[in-house]
């Protein structure tokens, strides 16, 4: 009955639906991982928290946006049905070339932006942190996806997406804040 509820909202309001997903996903993903780092309850970053927040909801945006395109230009080259894995890979490849590019490319241009960082420190920490987290972005995405774009239908796959979310939201929060105590170091260097 749940699942069946869960999809009926899916399919009224996919967007607001997926929203509130994310903000539950990214918020908890980042206070357990401030928590994992050793900050004591009190000493938890509620801007971090903030920031890691509205990237979830780019993202999700973003995504919902992108794989809305992705299943029609797939389905244009190859039928799927007839073509299932076919048709499959060629949504993998894209999803993990331009796709992820563009999601980790937000991300740390949108992290940077909101904590106050002008043109050039985004710019810098786009250029220093995103081929790096490309790297670690495919050694399980591409895998994941094969299988989720593979056995789901569209509007469910961001469900299985989201359960994958809970512990990449961690890793992201993590990478988040060390590419900005980076930044703070840099800073600091500079001025001193």
């Amino acid at each position: 009955q749940l699942w069946s509820a869960y999809v009926r909202q899916l399919e009224r309001s996919p967007l607001r639906v997926k929203m509130g997903s994310a903000v539950v996903i990214f918020g908890s993903s980042d206070l357990a991982t401030q928590l994992v780092e050793g900050a004591p309850a009190r000493k938890v970053d509620p801007l971090r928290t903030g920031r890691m927040v509205a990237f979830g909801c780019c993202a999700t945006l973003f995504v919902h946006t992108w794989w809305g395109k992705l299943e029609p230009l797939a389905a244009a080259v190859f039928c799927p049905t007839a073509s299932r894995l076919p048709n499959t890979l060629l949504k993998v490849s894209l999803d993990q070339t331009f796709g992820a590019g563009t999601f980790n490319l937000l991300f740390f241009a949108q992290s940077a932006a909101m904590e106050g960082h002008g043109v050039d420190g985004v710019a810098d920490r786009v250029r220093s942190h995103w081929w790096p987290q490309m790297q670690r972005h495919w050694c399980f995405w591409p895998w994941f996806h094969s299988v989720n774009f593979y056995h789901n239908p569209l509007h469910v796959r961001v469900f299985f997406q989201n359960i994958a979310l809970v512990g990449w939201g961690a890793l992201l929060s993590s990478v988040g804040a060390r590419a900005a105590r980076g930044a703070d170091r840099g800073a600091e260097d500079q001025a001193g």
